[in-house]
């Protein structure tokens, strides 16, 4: 499995550096099998709104081609995460209150470190304005309570503001071997870490 590559690896690959052309593919995954980004993300997490940081539990739910993750505190669920499961991809649906129509592809097995398809789309969160955004995959290594590598996913929307200039946010996701999405960070100051002190 190439996920066990190091992102200097990765970037010297990437670069041509002993390895294939520059701006040739890397391949960081074969298949969605090798990452499982539908497990369990584990029981618990720290939701972080700004400066707060609340415990929450989690609860992963598998349904079809669905995969839900509640965040739950005092026994209720006060936010939702809905992905769509392919054969060979893994979308966002809904996180935040914001749903993507279509689905946005966060991961398109083989996966390919760089810059992936476009996207363009509805965002509706109230409102549905027109969005499209740029997704780019690399390896990352995120803490949860030891290092432990990670496929990382940034993706950089741009929206219809109703002015002249779009307005513009940054999510990234997180994504561990069989330990299925991690974290994820919205450019709004909203994220869903790994509670480390129980892990």
């Amino acid at each position: 499995m190439r996920l066990a590559l190091s992102l200097a690896g990765v970037l010297a690959v990437s670069l041509g550096c002993n390895g294939p052309q520059e701006g040739a593919p890397v391949t960081i995954v074969d298949t969605f099998a090798e990452l499982k980004p539908d497990a369990s993300p584990g029981k618990s997490a720290i939701l972080a709104m700004g400066t707060t940081r609340n415990p929450v539990d989690l609860k992963a739910i598998r349904t079809g081609d669905t995969l839900r993750i509640d965040l739950i505190a005092h026994r209720e669920v006060f936010e939702t995460e809905l992905y769509r499961v392919g054969k060979d991809k893994f979308s966002l649906v809904e996180a935040a209150s914001d749903t993507f129509d279509p689905p946005l592809d966060l991961l398109t097995f083989p996966l390919v470190a760089g810059p992936g398809k476009p996207y363009k789309g509805k965002l509706t969160a109230g409102l549905s304005r027109d969005v499209s955004a740029t997704v780019s995959t690399s390896l990352d290594k995120i803490f949860m309570p030891a290092q432990t590598e990670a496929v990382r996913v940034d993706v950089m929307l741009s929206m219809d503001s109703g002015g002249t200039n779009p307005a513009r946010r940054k999510l990234t996701f997180w994504f561990v071997k069989d330990r299925g999405l991690v974290q994820r960070e919205f450019g709004n100051g909203l994220s869903r870490e790994p509670n480390v002190e129980i892990e």
